[in-house]
């Protein structure tokens, strides 16, 4: 574990500072960095079932030049002294644009569960992105691209390496100014395995910087020992503060 995770580190590292150094020349890309914190109630259910408490992180920037995102989230939870769920997901990707609808995309992904079939993931991939809408109320952005991806087996500690195609698609919907629908779909497609993941949000302001979220996310492993699921189901209800 500690050499998987040592690996992991140096993956991120080596992914977010060559990012950083191209962000210093685009200080000139001037709209300022935001985000958001979430801290809510999640109920799980598929390989971890259960209810607990969670938190997610959000920063991002979208220039004239490039657009970061930057996501983090994390929930574990104990009763009797024993562990019953844990789970961390982090992300950054970067797009540079090409113009008001093209660009090209960067990111490196990394993951633990400790209670699917596979105890750790982490993958890059780079590719094309398409701004297919864009006006007041929807933004829609396609993606697709080829990587590479490295899991390590829970059951055995051994790991898959391979390469993958990463298929994506971000919609965002402002129903209102203080209501907004989000939906993400993503699919990397490999010889040893293919994840799918899905995360529906409905966003509501209360305040100017506080608001309530609904969310549902579904991942979908095709792959997976007898005992395990393929399917893991998360619902959370949060209170998100922006900035």
């Amino acid at each position: 574990m500690a050499r998987w995770k040592s690996g992991a580190l140096a993956l991120l590292v080596l992914s977010v500072f060559p990012l950083a150094a191209l962000a210093q020349s685009e200080m000139v890309d001037s709209p300022r960095w935001g985000g958001t914190m979430d801290f809510g109630y999640l109920e799980t259910s598929g390989n971890t079932v259960g209810q607990t408490l969670t938190f997610s992180f959000d920063f991002g920037k979208d220039g004239l030049i490039w657009r970061h995102s930057l996501h983090m989230d994390a929930y574990n939870q104990s009763s009797d002294e024993k562990r019953k769920a844990e789970k961390y997901l982090g992300y950054w990707q970067s797009n540079h644009k090409l113009d008001d609808r093209h660009s090209v995309f960067y990111r490196a992904q990394y993951e633990e569960d400790k209670f699917s079939n596979y105890a750790a993931q982490g993958s890059l991939s780079l590719g094309y992105s398409l701004r297919a809408l864009n006006n007041e109320v929807t933004i829609l952005d396609l993606e697709v691209g080829p990587g590479y991806r490295r899991s390590k087996l829970a059951d055995t500690g051994d790991f898959d390496n391979e390469i993958i195609i990463r298929l994506a698609a971000n919609f965002k919907w402002t129903i209102s100014p203080s209501a907004a629908f989000g939906q993400t779909l993503s699919v990397e497609e490999g010889n040893e395995n293919t994840v799918s993941r899905s995360n529906s949000s409905l966003t509501m302001a209360v305040f100017k910087s506080i608001a309530v979220k609904l969310a549902y996310n579904i991942r979908w492993n095709r792959v997976v020992s007898p005992d395990t699921n393929h399917w893991d189901r998360e619902t959370t209800i949060s209170v998100v503060y922006q900035w």
